[in-house]
């Protein structure tokens, strides 16, 4: 999952901030399952060949928006698999990468590509960015046979086999049992247990996405300062600012001179 709210002020993807977590479904969302590179440039429009400086979002309003999508790979992943492709959604409109055949791997290259256009950014487009954008990760495990099978060629399982005797494992059973009492108090514990469990882990989530936000709204911030800092050092202050200023005085200089020169020789 990521915030896309910086593309909002057409700002590429900062190098630290390029991994994104996956988490495996099948276990739990809080179970890191690898990462995914995942990488927005903005795209150059028009003869200019530049990119607008978007200092509010609203100036985005009723203008083309076009990024280019790249997600170069997927690290780490805890299972190896046979089959691999990538899913999401692109404002309502569903997408999906090659579905790849490498057998055995946990780190997979996907070289997928992808230029979403707007071709009017709408208000509805400006709130869609400042939503958690989810890529999901599909996969088809390698199943990999055991050097022996399991049957009653198996010294091991045939014993097990002969052995087992099911009125005296019954008996064991109910040697063993709890009285209903006892059963009906643990399983009201047990509920109680899983109510709480699930309280926590919804505020865990709450908090999680708190912090992401944030993460996301700091990381727009220092792009802001980083591009005004940039300008300021060109226009203003360093070395190139100040022989620029030095230059275009010195010229100024001796525009005048001439000026005065031809005046002087009429």
């Amino acid at each position: 999952v990521m915030y896309p709210e910086y593309l909002a002020y057409m700002l590429d993807t900062d190098d630290d901030e390029r991994m994104v977590n996956v988490y495996s479904g099948a276990l739990s969302d809080e179970v890191k399952g690898g990462q995914l590179d995942v990488n927005w440039t903005p795209v150059i429009e028009g003869a200019r060949g530049e990119i607008p400086e978007i200092d509010d979002e609203s100036e985005l309003l009723g203008k083309p928006w076009t990024y280019r999508l790249d997600i170069q790979q997927v690290l780490g992943l805890p299972i190896k698999c046979d089959e691999i492709f990538v899913q999401y959604d692109f404002f309502g409109e569903p997408f999906a990468s090659e579905r790849l055949n490498l057998p055995g791997a946990s780190s997979v290259t996907l070289n997928y590509s992808c230029e979403h256009q707007v071709p009017c950014v709408t208000q509805a487009f400006l709130d869609w960015l400042k939503k958690p954008l989810a890529f999901q990760v599909f996969v088809s495990p390698t199943v990999e046979k055991p050097a022996r099978s399991v049957g009653t060629s198996n010294m091991a399982v045939a014993a097990a086999v002969r052995s087992w005797n099911p009125m005296l494992a019954r008996a064991t059973s109910m040697k063993s049992g709890l009285s209903a009492e006892k059963t009906a108090e643990l399983q009201k514990l047990l509920a109680s247990l899983e109510d709480e469990n699930q309280r926590l882990r919804a505020e865990g989530r709450k908090l999680k996405s708190t912090n992401k936000v944030l993460a996301s709204t700091c990381a727009i911030e220092r792009k802001r300062v980083k591009r005004l800092t940039e300008q300021v050092r060109l226009y203003s202050g360093g070395s190139t600012g100040q022989a620029r200023w030095q230059g275009a005085e010195m010229a100024l200089k001796e525009s005048k001179a001439g000026s005065s020169a031809a005046c002087s020789i009429q």
